[in-house]
């Protein structure tokens, strides 16, 4: 049910994306709309154990990661569309160890309510995610996200995530997986790029499988100043 609420979430999205395109230099120039497609490529080498700010990422010992990027928004002053589509490939270095790959595909949208009150909604589709609790799991992830910013040395954000994965275990049968996380995050502005951040973030996992459910909650600071 929750996957299939994800599923039509995202195909909706990009459906409305697709429909807008014929319109956009009509677009731009009556009501503002800009079309920004974009594209990267990064290579990094890792060591001993490497996780990503949002955890799409795990690797123990050493190895060279490869990711590219495609991207694809359609912005009004208010209002921010984004398809967004990545891979990871990640060599791993030493015998014996299997090289690993993750493919993700986002689409968002943001509206500004207010010019202190911002929301989210994303529906996001992952394979091949190295996650807690299996490391190789196939996720339909749909979200909502508020954010409020009285003034720009304050800002406050609160988001709730749904999760419904399914786990390859191999040669026996797959399983699968559900379940909430919420973050909450309080950030301080001192100045460009010089902020104190606080987060909260508290997650489970329900499944028939008793290897793979889980519960936790974690709380982190972050510190970030310019050095020059």
């Amino acid at each position: 049910m929750v996957m299939e609420f994800l599923l039509r979430m995202l195909c909706g999205l990009v459906a409305a994306m697709l429909a807008a395109l014929p319109a956009i230099p009509a677009a731009a120039q009556d009501s503002g709309w800009k079309l920004e497609p974009d594209a990267r490529i990064e290579v990094q080498t890792v060591s001993a154990q490497t996780t990503t700010r949002d955890d799409d990422l795990v690797i123990d010992g050493e190895a060279i990661s490869v990711r590219g990027q495609l991207g694809l928004a359609l912005n009004s002053e208010s209002t921010r569309f984004r398809l967004e589509a990545d891979r990871i490939e990640v060599f791993r270095l030493g015998e014996g160890r299997r090289d690993v790959s993750r493919d993700r595909l986002t689409a968002t949208v943001e509206q500004d309510v207010t010019d202190k009150l911002e929301v989210q909604v994303q529906a996001r589709r992952y394979d091949d995610l190295i996650t807690v609790e299996s490391p190789d799991t196939d996720e339909w992830q749909g979200s909502a996200r508020l954010t409020y910013e009285p003034t720009r040395a304050h800002r406050f954000r609160v988001q709730g995530t749904w999760r419904d994965r399914q786990y390859d275990n191999g040669a026996a049968p797959a399983t699968t997986g559900e379940g909430p996380r919420v973050d909450a995050q309080y950030r301080r502005r001192f100045g460009p790029y010089h902020y104190l951040a606080f987060d909260l973030r508290a997650e489970n996992i329900r499944s028939d499988d008793p290897d793979r459910g889980y519960e936790r909650e974690s709380a982190g600071v972050a510190y970030t100043r310019p050095i020059t």
